[in-house]
């Protein structure tokens, strides 16, 4: 069936059309300001961060010219000791850096042997184990070290002649002796006789005897009543 259509005609609202509320405001005549949410704020652009200040670790006791000047003086007195007057200074740097790996070989494995033990620091006997198994007996160490005790007295010796001194050598002063224990206190039934109550007096003689009074012990009074079985 044909239906006609309808024309469309332009309607123009009278000013009693905005009479009515409506819960939805005009964008033409309210205007409202948005806000712009980034999407992901956490990947956004973000200014470089000054990094925290970070104090030096502090210097060590032993530097290194103090370690090499050391190692140089005890490769001077073992040349010495072994009859040379001099040497060419490439042997002497070349003697010095053999000492420094010795020195490090015998360290990483004192700390082998104290990792094998669990321990988390090495101790005598690990660098005791370690110098066996270098070829540096513990004998010949201190063979090494009263050698340099007898040169270092010889050295303090001379130098007392020299000056007309005798050596100063410690005195060892013996600790003061500790003060006396202290007495106990004698029992108040030593030395007496024992008085037995009337009502154990009647005891076997085979039964103990009565305990010292100053270890009894008082216990409370019963304040509530007990019941007898027979009542």
């Amino acid at each position: 069936m044909y239906q006609p259509q309808l024309q469309r005609r332009d309607v123009t609202y009278s000013a009693y059309s905005g009479h009515y509320p409506n819960q939805y405001a005009s964008t033409s005549t309210v205007p409202v300001s948005t806000t712009y949410f980034p999407t992901f704020p956490h990947l956004q652009q973000q200014p470089p961060q000054k990094p925290p200040d970070v104090c030096p670790p502090p210097e060590p006791s032993v530097t290194q010219a103090v370690a090499s000047r050391a190692i140089q003086r005890l490769v001077f007195s073992e040349l010495r000791f072994a009859g040379l007057d001099s040497a060419p200074q490439s042997v002497l740097q070349r003697l010095e850096l053999e000492v420094i790996a010795l020195v490090q070989r015998l360290f990483q494995r004192a700390h082998e042997y104290a990792n094998l033990a669990n321990r988390s620091g090495a101790i005598a006997s690990d660098l005791a184990l370690a110098c066996e198994e270098f070829n540096l007996p513990i004998t010949k160490l201190r063979k090494i070290r009263t050698r340099a005790k007898s040169k270092k007295s010889k050295k303090m010796k001379g130098a007392a002649k020299s000056s007309n001194l005798t050596p100063s050598l410690p005195i060892l002063v013996p600790p003061r002796s500790r003060s006396p224990s202290p007495k106990l206190l004698p029992s108040d039934d030593e030395g007496t006789t024992a008085l037995i109550p009337a009502t154990l007096r009647n005891l076997p003689p085979g039964f103990p005897s009565l305990p010292p009074k100053h270890t009894y012990l008082q216990t409370p009074v019963c304040l509530y009543p007990t019941v007898s079985l027979l009542s």
